[in-house]
């Protein structure tokens, strides 16, 4: 039996720990999960603009807290990301939030979130679309997202030669997100290397030169992650240098590892993407051409 993230007899709380956004697209993608029958709620603080965020830090992190807290609510889905999720987390009790049972949802500076809760000891966050994104996703396109939530879609991609940098076979904890984000969290009290011992490695980005890919590939490197993980998962790289540099970069900062590595997945920013569970133990099969996560 497939698991289950989301009972639509539950709800979606709409959280916002980072930028500010447009009320009037947030008006529309509400639209949009009415009609997937989905109950939403939020607060009045999401609205608040300040400084470029949503709300103030400790407001943002305080509507994280009462939603992880609400028994009501199964999913917290961020409604956008751009900067400031990293800025709540001092405010934030972690190991209670992921000992919660409730699953956050979204990417890129949400990275810093999933991180913190799967290091604070949650099994899983989600990977995929922020809730804004909902209102110019084709309607197959939301039908496919909510597939993954309700169990009847396997989170199981099936690989082709495209998407084999180096062949291999591995098995491990899937970690990682925005590859800036995983840069910058690193280090810190929110993520330590130890959390990457036989993980598989996802990664992704937007709009970053070639060089700073590469600065952060090595950096990566040098804090000893590539000597402590199975296998390694790209995702899109948005708006940055070609796809087959970047590839490139990888390959010659990881040349010294034999671990399996395959690219150009639907995960991370792009028209589209298929939602992903960190946490999830994840199989990296080049032979067979499965890379798949499981519950």
């Amino acid at each position: 039996m497939r698991a289950m993230l989301f009972n639509k007899k539950r709800k979606i709380a709409l959280v916002a720990p980072a930028g500010s956004f447009d009320r009037e697209i947030f008006e529309h993608a509400t639209k949009k999960l009415e009609e997937q029958g989905i109950e939403s709620c939020h607060t009045d603080r999401i609205f608040h603009h300040w400084r470029g965020f949503s709300a103030q830090d400790w407001e943002r992190a305080l509507d994280l807290a009462e939603h992880f807290s609400d028994p009501g609510v199964q999913i917290l889905w961020c409604v956008r990301g751009g900067y400031g999720s990293s800025r709540v987390l001092p405010f934030l009790d972690l190991k209670r939030l992921a000992d919660s049972g409730k699953t956050l949802m979204g990417y890129s500076d949400i990275t810093f979130l999933h991180n913190a809760l799967l290091e604070a000891g949650a099994e899983i966050t989600l990977h995929g679309p922020n809730f804004l994104e909902i209102s110019s996703m084709q309607n197959e396109d939301v039908n496919r997202l909510f597939s993954f939530l309700d169990g009847s879609r396997p989170f199981r991609w099936k690989l082709s030669g495209k998407n084999t940098v180096r062949s291999g076979l591995a098995t491990g904890r899937l970690l990682g997100g925005n590859l800036a984000c995983v840069c910058h969290l690193l280090g810190t009290p929110y993520l330590s290397l130890k959390t990457f011992e036989g993980a598989i490695l996802f990664l992704e980005d937007k709009n970053e030169a070639g060089y700073r890919i590469d600065r952060m590939l090595n950096h990566l490197k040098m804090a000893g992650v590539f000597d402590v993980i199975k296998g390694l998962v790209l995702g899109t790289f948005w708006d940055c240098e070609p796809y087959d540099e970047i590839i490139q970069k990888v390959v010659d900062v990881t040349s010294d590892y034999n671990f399996p590595i395959i690219c150009l997945l639907p995960f991370g920013h792009g028209i589209k993407q298929d939602l992903l569970p960190l946490g999830g133990s994840a199989l990296v099969d080049t032979d067979s051409g499965l890379f798949e996560v499981s519950l």
